[in-house]
């Protein structure tokens, strides 16, 4: 089922859904072949452009972004035909612009992750795990046209960009570029007791300000996650707190949800699932059983989140994890 495959994929490299920085917030809430947005989790409303989504033709979505209250991004692909399309809208999904790119190989776990700095500038990862490699592209007219910055990223994954020139690459490691995506190179992470050399994975990087949080899943036999934080727009990250992993082989291992660099959701996966969710940047975490994984946050508050579980159904929560009901969309 392809909704399935995207929101794992999605989940994985913490890109299916996208909050707004400014004062009136737009949440996305992705689920494979449609997009919806909201202002406050009461009322949602389906924002998929015409012709995005087509079983006929194999068109899909990769990703979604609104970066402003009413500005949002949205990447699709054609697998049959190899073209693919970088839709735009200003008017909070009511009417939207295309522009011809093209789609990924469409090989497995293949797919596009898109960064917004403002309107006009964005990065996009083409991720082709298959054959190992990543490239980036940018854009400066709002997504009209775009240039290749770099034909092989040193790892998969996505890219969290601070501002024209300094970004970062969460991928197997962590890299920096300070000339906008050209040239990386490796920043360390401080590891949890005994897990040095054992990072697996990153979460994509959330940025606020000068501040931004990742998640890191560390195995050496058991499964740890860490949690790390930056106060100094990411020249140093600090080891927050650690948490249970899900299990070994177990994908995704973790789906991450931030709502500011204080208050972060983070769902696990595996035999027995947790909401994860804390309100003082990491330190401390509130920790609510799950009766189904649920994938691809995307958080409100610290009380309001939605996900959706592995056959795409949406679900919604309240009281900040504790009891999870269908959301009807």
């Amino acid at each position: 089922m392809k909704a399935l495959a995207i929101i794992v994929a999605a989940a994985f490299l913490g890109g299916a859904f996208g909050a707004s920085a400014a004062s009136e917030r737009t949440y996305v809430l992705w689920i494979g072949s449609q997009a919806f947005v909201t202002r406050d989790g009461s009322a949602w409303r389906d924002v998929t452009p015409r012709g995005a989504v087509s079983p006929r033709t194999g068109a899909s979505i990769d990703a979604v972004v609104f970066s402003g209250s009413d500005d949002g991004w949205l990447i699709s692909s054609n697998c049959a035909s190899g073209k693919g399309w970088v839709y735009r809208t200003h008017d909070l999904g009511r009417r939207w612009i295309r522009h011809g790119f093209h789609a990924h190989t469409c090989a497995a776990g293949a797919n596009f992750v898109l960064d917004v700095l403002d309107p006009r500038t964005a990065w996009m990862v083409q991720n082709e795990p298959t054959g190992s490699l990543a490239r980036l592209y940018r854009t400066r007219d709002g997504g009209s046209s775009w240039r290749t910055v770099s034909e092989h990223l040193p790892g998969l994954g996505s890219v969290a960009f601070a501002d024209s020139t300094k970004g970062w690459l969460a991928s197997r490691h962590l890299f920096r570029t300070v000339d906008g995506g050209r040239n990386w190179s490796r920043q360390a992470l401080p590891a949890p007791r005994g897990y040095r050399g054992k990072l697996r994975a990153l979460s994509r990087i959330s940025f606020f300000g000068r501040n931004g949080v990742v998640a890191g899943e560390f195995y050496r036999g058991r499964d740890v996650l860490a949690f790390y934080r930056t106060a100094d727009t990411g020249r140093h990250w600090r080891l927050m707190s650690t948490l249970p992993g899900a299990g070994p082989y177990v994908f995704p291992q973790f789906t991450i949800s931030a709502v500011s660099a204080s208050t972060i959701w983070l769902l696990t996966s595996g035999a027995m699932p947790v909401a994860n969710v804390t309100t003082d940047g990491g330190r401390h975490w509130s920790r609510h059983g799950l009766t189904q994984p649920l994938f691809a946050p995307v958080a409100l508050t610290a009380r309001v989140a939605a996900a959706s579980n592995f056959h795409g159904l949406p679900y919604i929560t309240r009281d900040g994890g504790r009891t999870w009901r269908l959301l009807r969309l």
